[in-house]
Parts: C-alpha cells; sequence; structure tokens
C-alpha cells in the first residue's frame, strides 16, 4: 500500500478539506482526489463523504481510520529504519531511562552487554514522564521505566524497585525503624511530579499530603537536598538512593511501596534491539 495515499487520506480529515489537504501537502486537487479514489478502491469501501462544505468519513472511514493511522506511523517507521541501515546507523540501539536507573544498575549491565557485543554503540536519553513521547515520536528504540508507563507497548518485567521514607537526620522519624506512612504524611512533603507516587498512596492513605514544594526535576538528588536542609520529608524508590548524603536518613515504610520496572517496546523491532532486551531480561539485576 502507498503511504502516500494514507498521509494525504489524514491530512484531509485532519483539514476537512480534499482542497486544503492539497494546498498543505504541495499536491493538486486532482491529484488527492485521484489518489482517495484510489486508496477506497484498494480496501473494497469508500472512506469520504464528499460535500460542497469539504469532507467527512463515512461510517467505515470512521471505523477504519485508528487501523490506518497506525499503518502510516509503521510505514513512516520502515522508512527510517531503513534510511538508518543505508546511512550506517543500524548498529546504534537507543535508550529512553530514568536517571536512578543510569546511576545504579544500568552503566554495569551495558558493560558486561558490550563485552559481549562491542561493535554495538549505546545511545541513552534520560528522562520522565515523557518517555513513552519518546518512543511514539521514534526518538528512542526501547525505554526502560515504570509499568504504569507502558500504554500499548510491549512490556518486560526487569525487577521491583521498592519505596523509601527519607527524612533530614534529626527529625522525629529518623528514630523509627520502620515509618508509617500515614505518620510520615503528617509531615510538610516534597513531592516529585516525574513519578506516580500520589496514585501508589492513594490505596494506603485517605490523609490528605501537605505539600510544602513540588519539584519538576528527573534528578532526585535535586529534591534530596531539599529534605537534607530540613524544608520537608518525601519518598523515593531506592534506586534513587545510592551513595545519598549521611545529612538524610532513609527508613522502610509501612505498608511498602513498590515500582515495578521494565523494559517498553514496540511489537516489531530490530534485531539487535531484541539481542540486547533478550540479554537484559535474562539477567539478575538483584546482583548489579
Amino acid at each position: 500500500m502507498d503511504d502516500r495515499k494514507l498521509t494525504t487520506l489524514l491530512a484531509a480529515v485532519e483539514h476537512g478539506s480534499l482542497s486544503k489537504a492539497a494546498a498543505s501537502l504541495g499536491l493538486t486537487q486532482a491529484g488527492v482526489t485521484q489518489m482517495m479514489n484510489s486508496l477506497e478502491e484498494e480496501l473494497g469501501c469508500a472512506l469520504l463523504i464528499r460535500t460542497y462544505n469539504g469532507i467527512k468519513l463515512t461510517a467505515a472511514g470512521e471505523e477504519l481510520l485508528p487501523f490506518i493511522r497506525d499503518a502510516a506511523a509503521s510505514l513512516n517507521h520502515l522508512k527510517e529504519e531503513a534510511n538508518n541501515y543505508v546511512m550506517g546507523q543500524l548498529k546504534t540501539i537507543r535508550i529512553g531511562i530514568y536517571p536512578s536507573i543510569t546511576k545504579s544498575w544500568l552503566p554495569q549491565v551495558l558493560k558486561d552487554y558490550k563485552k559481549e557485543y562491542p561493535a554495538t554503540s549505546i545511545e541513552i536519553t534520560v528522562g520522565g514522564e515523557e518517555i513513552p513521547r519518546y518512543l511514539d515520536e521514534n526518538i528512542i528504540d526501547i525505554a526502560i521505566a515504570e509499568e504504569n508507563q507502558k500504554g500499548n507497548y510491549c512490556w518486560n518485567t526487569i525487577c521491583e524497585d521498592k519505596y523509601y521514607a527519607i527524612v533530614p537526620k534529626n527529625h522525629d522519624l529518623s528514630k523509627k525503624d520502620i515509618v508509617e506512612i500515614d505518620e510520615l504524611l503528617k509531615y510538610p512533603f516534597i513531592m516529585s511530579q516525574i513519578n506516580e507516587l500520589k496514585e501508589k498512596l492513594k490505596p494506603y492513605t485517605s490523609t490528605n499530603i501537605v505539600e510544602t514544594i513540588q519539584i519538576h526535576s528527573i534528578d532526585d538528588d535535586a529534591l534530596i537536598s531539599l529534605v537534607e536542609q530540613g524544608l520537608g520529608v518525601s519518598i523515593l524508590p531506592g534506586l534513587s538512593l545510592k551513595d545519598i548524603s549521611e545529612n538524610v536518613c532513609v527508613r522502610p515504610l509501612q505498608p511498602e511501596l513498590k515500582r515495578k520496572l521494565g523494559i517498553m517496546m514496540p511489537r516489531s523491532v530490530r534485531e539487535q534491539v531484541q539481542t540486547f532486551v533478550d540479554f537484559v531480561h535474562h539477567l539478575d539485576i538483584s546482583k548489579y
């Protein structure tokens, strides 16, 4: 199927007009009309209703539109990957990942992988909530993130990561071996906006969180520094707490909170990317 026909149809739907679609794509209206007629003939059903005021989708068009969008995206992805091959970029694996993982087990995993596949280059993009968008836009090949971000992507679980209470060194709760979530939330709370912590807390407490500071940063070290200065308490995953300051106390939570980490990926990936996914999937991350 000619991807130009799909792109043209999507442009016509967006603009509500064949003439406007033609102008946006640098085509003639006659050329657009011919492509739409050819596409309808190829699919065996009418997709558009033509009126003096423009166009609109038929019932079949409405039903098929999501599949047409998926097909157009897949064909565009195919072109990009073919171009990568021609340009000699096939050996690069592009990974989107949280900062907490880059400073914990990822470096050693990559070191071990490079021993077996030395010719492969790795490109790392560090991010937070925007990681699924990076996959959507083909900026990365795979993402290592929380399960709640996976959407419709394929998912391979890697490990679980516990959350911990973090409080200033001389805080009342620093004297406890285990911190109750309800008790922790009575204190001024510093909330990071790059994870789903609020949702994770809902089943465990009815207490309203008193947020003194909201931090929009993918670097948890910035949040830890605020706790260190006595501006509040917080909760962070264990992977974020490597080499933490001695002026901050880390305590287990009761009840336990965990996040599940894994690899998000499209249904179809290059063989090289799949090799990396399989390599990581069979590792015992607890040893790293």
